[in-house]
């Protein structure tokens, strides 16, 4: 792996490649929870970038993934792996309009994309039918593009013999990484205000982000950081790959039940952080009071997104080491403020 020009977020992972430390956790369900190792993980990432996007990605070109699936290891394996082959990520949802994917295909140069499932290949397939008979975008490169569906290419991807994992292992070696001022994500406005907006980021950005944010929360090795923010949100790729960088465990539940079972979540997990917003942590039932007794390994709780009630933040503060408010602006990678809540 050439990191002559880079030291980002991927190179920093990848010291763990061998590693059978558990990199995520997911909570399938509630009595059914999978550990994925990061050499699994890894593995799997860079398995999928060579058989599908064309690692070593050697073109000299911005070329972006337009990342629509939303849950389970997948979506962590296919930002892992969008990111390893040298992709902007943009992350988008299945639920988007045909009109607002338009939208964002016009200002991105777009691929390739990985999408849940055949109804949302067909639901994308209708925005870049809209993009190709656009007389303003007629000559756009985003007009078509491969689609994957990761229910074939990441859920039931085959094993790879081991010659094969050998071969992408070293392609991976001497693949050169992207530089620090290359461009690592862009995530896009709802567009309530008119047509979204593309906030742009940096390998340089995200990695000062990672290593604050740890530094900030004291996330080590040994934290379990739930993610509590959807993937079309950006402390979602920000609390994925801090808690990569170093060496630490990820936890993911799906949507529905990160939104109605919080709590639950938290606890099935073994918790130690979370970032989240005052109304998600606020559906907790009966508050900290009661919910602490099963709640005894969370150690930091970060809250944005919106202001954070005073009510709240008392009846929390005296079961958490740290209550922290956070601020910050997309175009900087996530947040660039934090302050402890007292």
């Amino acid at each position: 792996m050439d990191t002559s020009s880079t030291n980002n977020v991927i190179s920093q992972i990848l010291t763990n490649l061998n590693s059978t430390k558990t990199a995520l956790r997911y909570l399938r369900t509630p009595t059914q929870t999978e550990n994925i190792s990061y050499s699994t993980l890894l593995r799997s990432a860079i398995i999928f970038a060579l058989r599908h996007l064309n690692l070593p990605n050697k073109s000299n070109s911005l070329q972006s993934c337009l990342i629509m699936v939303e849950e389970g290891p997948e979506v962590a394996i296919a930002e892992l792996a969008a990111m390893i082959a040298g992709y902007v990520i943009v992350p988008v949802s299945p639920n988007d309009p045909p009109s607002r994917l338009r939208y964002i295909l016009e200002d991105t140069s777009i691929s390739i994309a990985i999408v849940p499932n055949l109804q949302s290949s067909e639901h994308l397939a209708q925005a870049q039918a809209l993009l190709t008979t656009s007389s303003a975008s007629s000559s756009s490169s985003s007009s078509k593009f491969p689609i994957l569906l990761a229910s074939n290419t990441i859920t039931n991807q085959t094993t790879p013999s081991s010659e094969e994992l050998t071969t992408a292992i070293a392609t991976l070696l001497q693949h050169p990484l992207p530089t620090l001022d290359a461009i690592s994500h862009i995530f896009f406005t709802s567009g309530s205000t008119g047509r979204p907006k593309g906030c742009v980021s940096t390998h340089r950005a995200l990695v000062s982000y990672c290593r604050g944010k740890n530094q900030a929360h004291n996330i080590t090795a040994n934290s379990v950081v739930f993610v509590a923010s959807p993937h079309t949100f950006d402390p979602h790729i920000g609390d994925l790959f801090a808690t990569w960088m170093v060496g630490a465990t990820v936890a993911l539940a799906p949507r529905i039940d990160t939104f109605t079972a919080l709590g639950r979540c938290l606890s099935d997990s073994k918790a130690t952080h979370v970032l989240t917003t005052p109304a998600l942590l606020n559906t907790m039932p009966n508050g900290p009071p009661k919910c602490y007794n099963y709640l005894p390994l969370l150690q930091t709780v970060a809250l944005g997104g919106e202001a954070t009630p005073t009510s709240l933040a008392h009846v929390w503060i005296p079961h958490l080491e740290n209550l922290f408010n956070t601020y910050g602006v997309t175009e900087c990678a996530v947040y660039q403020a934090i302050a402890t809540i007292t």
